[in-house]
């Protein structure tokens, strides 16, 4: 943790005490971290008797993000089980950007069983929230029926959607 006593310990006690107990206001770049960090703190040090402990104070939007980012991360590592757990954790949150990996993660069955019911369940939430890359992979499952009866009607408008994302 970040009090342990180890080489970096004495260093870690100082910086938390220095940017977060001080309510430290020196000079700081106004576009940087630090400064952000020291005026808002989404982690606050505290100290509770003879334990230190981090209190969270990001907002569930941020908490959502911050899993979505660290899924693209296991994703893009080929850690596709790890991701899909973050993936969900957005998808359920309404992020349309998880929703769509984890629907193509179950249609290709990466770090999940292949499930083509969920995988279009998944698509069909993000596409409804305008997601270009889920309306364009539904355009091609419609267009081509191998999952759904093949509709051409439907794929075009899955297409055009896609399309208008793409070049707004």
């Amino acid at each position: 943790g970040l009090f342990d006593e180890c080489e970096y310990g004495p260093f870690n006690r100082w910086l938390s005490k220095y940017l977060f107990f001080d309510n430290y206001k020196g000079d700081l770049d106004l576009n940087s971290r630090e400064y952000e960090i020291a005026q808002n703190p989404s982690f606050v040090f505290e100290k509770e008797g003879d334990t230190n402990f981090i209190r969270d104070n990001r907002s569930e939007q941020e908490k959502s993000e911050a899993k979505y980012q660290l899924g693209r991360s296991h994703y893009f590592a080929k850690r596709f089980v790890e991701a899909a757990d973050c993936f969900t954790d957005s998808a359920e949150k309404g992020d349309h950007r998880a929703q769509d990996y984890l629907g193509r993660m179950y249609h290709d069955g990466q770090g999940l069983a292949q499930n083509y019911e969920k995988a279009l369940f998944w698509l069909e939430k993000a596409a409804s929230q305008d997601n270009p890359n889920s309306s364009y992979d539904l355009g091609k499952i419609y267009r081509d029926g191998k999952l759904v009866k093949k509709d051409n009607k439907k794929a075009v408008i899955f297409f055009k959607k896609a399309a208008s994302k793409y070049n707004t």
